[in-house]
């Protein structure tokens, strides 16, 4: 559903309000009980997950991953700018829930739940919040997942917000977001420069062309990348994807 709008204002007509639910523990805990049985009935065994900006809906997740025996990289979504005022978290705030986050992953102790750092995508995140999720990230070693150079007006929104630096990819890297755990969805628009960048930085590219052709986002050359000896996967992208299926995707 919700295919009739670009990327940005399908974020704000359709996702945010459905994602803002999940503020609900009763809610989430039905919600990703039926995703994750839809992934594993589509062959899924390792789901890297966006969850939500909401800590107890995320500790849900990691339970139902752990209780059905699913592999599983789960993540609390940071977002403390450019978001509705119903669903947009403050920066200490997300910063102290990406930790209390972190030590429960931890604290379950199941080699087959990884927490994986989150944020949303650059305009959604202040540096502020991105220098913390890059310490956070380091200290722990773990994994980032984010988006980067889906659409157009994407690329020249973070541009305006950061023109200082030289890319989409420069701003990750600039908060050491950028680094050989760190893997991106998308990747449509990434000029040569950002290419050099990330292979450089080791980080892999997650092709999602379900979600490109359904949002019209435009068109990954994953053979460009793939020639230029990048790590290249393959995502869903539920539920900018219309599938959960990644037979379907491939």
């Amino acid at each position: 559903t919700g295919l009739d709008l670009p990327l940005l204002q399908w974020l704000m007509t359709y996702t945010f309000p459905a994602e803002a639910k999940f503020k609900d523990p009763d809610y989430a805990k039905t919600m990703y009980r039926k995703a994750v049985m839809s992934h594993l009935k589509n062959g899924s065994t390792t789901v890297s997950y966006f969850a939500t900006i909401h800590l107890e809906a995320s500790k849900e997740l990691a339970n139902i991953v752990e209780e059905l025996g699913q592999r599983a990289y789960v993540g609390k979504v940071n977002m403390d700018r450019n978001s509705p005022d119903y669903y947009c978290e403050t920066t200490k705030g997300s910063l102290r829930d990406t930790m209390s986050f972190v030590q429960f992953i931890h604290a379950m102790n199941n080699p087959l739940v990884t927490a994986v750092i989150t944020p949303r995508f650059v305009p959604s995140c202040t540096p502020d919040l991105m220098r913390g999720l890059g310490i956070i990230s380091r200290s722990f070693g773990l994994p980032v997942q984010s988006h980067m150079s889906e659409s157009i007006a994407e690329v020249k929104w973070v541009a305006d917000l950061h023109p200082d630096c030289k890319n989409y990819g420069s701003v990750y890297d600039k908060y050491d977001l950028f680094h050989e755990n760190t893997y991106m969805a998308h990747c449509i628009h990434c000029g040569s420069s950002e290419r050099d960048l990330v292979l450089r930085n080791g980080v892999g590219i997650v092709h999602c062309p379900l979600s490109n052709f359904s949002i019209a986002s435009g068109l990954c050359n994953v053979r460009e990348w793939v020639e230029e000896g990048h790590i290249v996967g393959l995502g869903t992208d539920v539920s900018g994807g219309y599938s959960p299926s990644i037979l379907t995707a491939i």
